[in-house]
């Protein structure tokens, strides 16, 4: 997959050392499936404009405090290059989990790849971050004895057992419950959320799905990062926030409708969801949520009119939010003023987040927290976590929730988790 590397003619540095090359055309994906025996962290995401792939740690950030404001501060005196590109992800809750499933993901993490592949706007950049003593000649023999990929092969198990956490008829009373309390004037919106964990005899391979998610789903935010034993995967439509060169961007998703069987019922769901007054009072909620937190920190903080943009299986309402920076904000800072959004929490986001802790029974682990990426100046993309799951082993831990507001239906709500349940579970095995 590479040769020729100029990588292996640098000298050994004496201190952690970044260097950036032009490389011909190769698929981060390819590089991600074909990096299966590295006993490190692989992580592909794809962006707005490209994809990234990286390998390895070659610096990570210190946490104590405040995550967001400390991998903040941390980047900023890290004194890595602007062609840095680290890798972020974290988990829903400040604490991050303490399920079993999801060891190894920790409340935040802030790295930097020993070796990144970028590819945007037609071209491909290696990037590999040298540590004090590392020989480049030993790491480019490494990457180029990688061999491509061969062809995806589908995960087809011959056993599955599925279960769903809390079960369908818990997860309606719920409902009924939260929307309730909504009712009663307690909170305006909250975000419930379920999971389907799929045992199969079969241990799907994570990379190959990932592929397969980007395949189907060119619109969104695809992910994998392997951790161990374990791969958090997924292909999320909407973006938390991104800054470049001063130019911060928000897009909030709230409001789902099923695809049509054709071009024409597309177009007649496209429209009641529109005209539904419960949708758009749900999607109001998030907008106006955003611009009031985006707007004590941003200047010239604008949102577009809701529209409707469709996926493989579903639709949603979505509002572009744009604004300004120009006192040094990074994106991680940016993201801590969001998270959680009413997208995955609740409005108001106190009283919300009781009622989920009251409800759900669940630990989202990364589930509705972030994942993206950071260059060394700051700028950065990251996505919010949904559509997803984690692998380990032949044990699939699945995650789709629905906001519900005050005329919420428990059977609806019910049928869009299933909707968005569908994009992973066609391919780790239908039951």
């Amino acid at each position: 997959m590479f040769s020729d590397l100029e990588l292996r003619r640098l000298p050994v540095p004496t201190a952690l050392v970044v260097h950036e090359f032009r490389i011909p055309a190769v698929s981060p994906l390819d590089i991600a499936r074909a990096a299966a025996d590295w006993d490190e962290v692989v992580y592909y995401h794809t962006a707005h404009d490209g994809a990234i792939v990286g390998l390895g740690s070659a610096w990570t950030a210190p946490m104590e405090g405040d995550r967001f404001l400390a991998a903040a501060a941390a980047l900023a005196a890290s004194g890595l290059p602007a062609i840095a590109r680290l890798l972020v992800g974290f988990s829903f809750a400040p604490d991050g989990t303490t399920a079993q499933e999801w060891d190894g993901f920790a409340p935040m993490v802030l790295s930097l790849p020993r070796v990144s592949v970028i590819e945007n706007d037609g071209t491909c950049r290696l990037i590999v971050a040298l540590q004090a003593g590392e020989d480049p000649a030993a790491l480019a023999d490494r990457l180029e004895s990688m061999v491509k990929p061969g062809v995806v092969v589908a995960h087809s198990p011959s056993d599955l057992h599925v279960e769903s956490h809390p079960s369908s008829s818990t997860f309606k009373a719920n409902v009924a419950e939260a929307a309730a309390a909504i009712r009663a004037g307690d909170l305006s919106k909250v975000v419930l959320a379920r999971s389907l964990v799929i045992a199969s005899d079969r241990t799907p391979d994570a990379f190959d799905i990932v592929e397969q998610l980007a395949q189907e789903h060119p619109g969104c935010y695809v992910y994998g990062w392997r951790r161990g034993d374990a791969t958090f995967i997924g292909a999320s439509p909407e973006l938390l926030v991104s800054l470049s060169g001063g130019h911060v961007r928000s897009i909030p998703f709230a409001g789902t409708a099923p695809r049509g069987r054709n071009g024409a019922e597309d177009t007649q769901i496209a429209a009641r969801l529109l005209d539904s007054a419960k949708d758009r009072q749900e999607h109001l909620i998030m907008v106006d949520d955003i611009v009031g937190r985006l707007g004590p920190i941003t200047s010239g903080v604008v949102a577009s009119d809701p529209a409707v943009e469709r996926f493989r299986h579903v639709q949603h309402l979505v509002t572009h939010i744009e604004g300004s920076v120009s006192n040094g904000a990074n994106v991680l800072f940016l993201a801590g003023a969001l998270h959680p959004t009413p997208a995955v929490g609740g409005v108001p986001l106190d009283d919300a987040l009781a009622r989920i802790e009251k409800l759900e029974g669940l630990d989202r682990g990364w589930y509705a927290g972030g994942i993206g990426w950071v260059s060394g100046d700051g700028d950065g993309e990251i996505a919010i976590a949904l559509r997803c799951a984690l692998l380990r082993g032949g044990v699939s831990h699945l995650y789709a929730g629905a906001g519900i507001v005050a005329d919420s239906d428990p059977d609806l709500e019910l049928e869009e988790t299933r909707w968005k349940f569908r994009a992973l579970h066609q391919h780790l095995g239908e039951s």
